[in-house]
């Protein structure tokens, strides 16, 4: 599916800058329409996580936005509500992508961008999107833990004691001590 919606350049495209065809009027009329302008940053949603630390798949905004007439003014107001968060106003801010699948976007075809800077001093990742992101683990606490999953069917107890009583059992209380 394109991802222009004034010619038919792929996202990959218009992220790499790859379509020679694709000018930069069609590039700066995709990222307000992925950014909106400059002071939707007051609307955007704002989350601090512990810890982004493979940044190798992010390319920095500036080189991402190259010319885009909003870009600096967008990080400008990014930046101002970050620090009233507890940003201390260190790093380089990235472009973050995510897929479709990740049901971040506003629609589920195209999948969501978002500006990311991890703080020097204590490797704190702030990330601004424009759509909320539908992470849980952006809500938990530093220590929450997800043990990895083991050969044990967590159900054969649960089936084994339904069948005889014939209980209903919520699935969180199946999955308790696992």
């Amino acid at each position: 599916m394109p991802s222009c919606n004034i010619c038919a350049a792929s996202q990959w495209d218009v992220w790499q800058g790859a379509d020679q065809t694709h000018d930069s009027r069609h590039v700066y009329e995709f990222w307000e329409a992925q950014f909106g302008k400059p002071e939707c940053a007051r609307n955007y949603h704002y989350y601090a996580y512990e810890y982004l630390d493979d940044l190798s798949f992010m390319r920095s905004a500036e080189e991402v936005f190259g010319g885009w007439p909003h870009a600096e003014k967008l990080i400008e107001e990014v930046s101002s509500k970050l620090k009233n968060l507890g940003w201390e106003g260190t790093g380089e801010f990235q472009v973050l992508w995510f897929p479709p699948f990740a049901g971040a976007g506003s629609q589920n075809n195209f999948g969501a961008y978002c500006l990311h800077v991890k703080q020097f001093n204590d490797g704190i990742s702030w990330i601004a999107s424009p759509n909320v992101l539908p992470f849980h683990r952006l809500f938990q606490p530093d220590d929450a833990t997800y043990p990895a999953p083991n050969a044990r069917d967590p159900f054969a107890e649960h089936k084994r004691r339904t069948e005889r009583k014939g209980m209903v059992r919520w699935l969180g209380d199946l999955l308790k001590g696992r």
